[in-house]
This record gives C-alpha cells, sequence and structure tokens, in this order.
C-alpha cells in the first residue's frame, strides 16, 4: 500500500511550481528584458577629499574593476587630479573659496559596455545613475567617489 501525500508536501510542490513559472514569466517579460542591445558607455566619477599623502597610481589605458574579486567593469581613459576647494570665512567673515592644501579632488572618466532602456543604464552586474556612489578599483588604488555624468553611445 503506498503512503498518500500528505497536505504539507503538496503545497511545497505547489510553492515551487509557482515560484519557477513566475520566475520564467518575470525573466521573458520583466524589466530586465527590455534592455536595449549593448552600447559603449563613458562614465565620469568625482572623487572629492583625496589625501596629498596618497599615490593616485592611475594610467589612461588600466583596467577598471567594480569590486575587489577583480570582475572587470571598463578602461580607464583619463585621470585628473586638481587642488580641492573650499569654502572658509576670512578676517572679515566673508566666505571665500580657497584650495585645501592637504585635499585633492580626482576626477576619473572609463569606458564599458552597458545597455539602457528608457532611464536605466545597466552595466555589468549593477544599474548605474548620476548621483550614485561608485568605487573605482585598478591595480594600484582604490577610490569611492560620486558618478557625475553618464554618456551613451
Amino acid at each position: 500500500m503506498r503512503p498518500r501525500l500528505m497536505p504539507r508536501t503538496l503545497v511545497i510542490i505547489a510553492l515551487a511550481a509557482v515560484t519557477i513559472v513566475g520566475g520564467l514569466l518575470f525573466m521573458f517579460t520583466g524589466r530586465g528584458a527590455e534592455l536595449g542591445e549593448w552600447r559603449e558607455i563613458t562614465i565620469t566619477v568625482l572623487v572629492s577629499n583625496v589625501p596629498t599623502a596618497l599615490d593616485v597610481d592611475m594610467q589612461p589605458g588600466d583596467t577598471v574593476y567594480t569590486d575587489p574579486a577583480a570582475m572587470n567593469a571598463g578602461t580607464l581613459d583619463e585621470v585628473s587630479v586638481a587642488p580641492m576647494l573650499q569654502v572658509n570665512p576670512d578676517a572679515e567673515g566673508v566666505l571665500q573659496a580657497s584650495e585645501n592644501p592637504l585635499m585633492r579632488d580626482v576626477t576619473i572618466v572609463f569606458t564599458t559596455r552597458g545597455r539602457q532602456t528608457g532611464e536605466l543604464i545597466a552595466t555589468g552586474n549593477q544599474v548605474v545613475q548620476v548621483g550614485q556612489q561608485f568605487t573605482v578599483i585598478t591595480k594600484g588604488v582604490q577610490l569611492r567617489g560620486i558618478i557625475t555624468r553618464i554618456d551613451v553611445r
């Protein structure tokens, strides 16, 4: 005599089937399926408050990674280092912009491949947007800044 299936077992089987069917429907009709074809994307990241003692060892042509596990994010196009401007009051209390001798601003521009649909731009394993924090990792340095510009070609 065969044992009957318990109601709990039937519920688990039904939930698994619903999950699989829902996942397949989302995969073929969800937001990810709407992404366009692959395009070249140029991302500009501004890193503020970089100490002058830190050696920014980045050269155009270096590989940019998205995480320390070495997932390739693109190729470095340009790195510019500029004095960091800071607002300070002068002797009369008037605010003046002046250079901070201990800190600098680093602007990093790199090119990657990604897909765009409407307002979403996906590159690698993440969605990027202006104003979002982004960590730029190369073999020599890791800097965290804010995305200031995204160009899609």
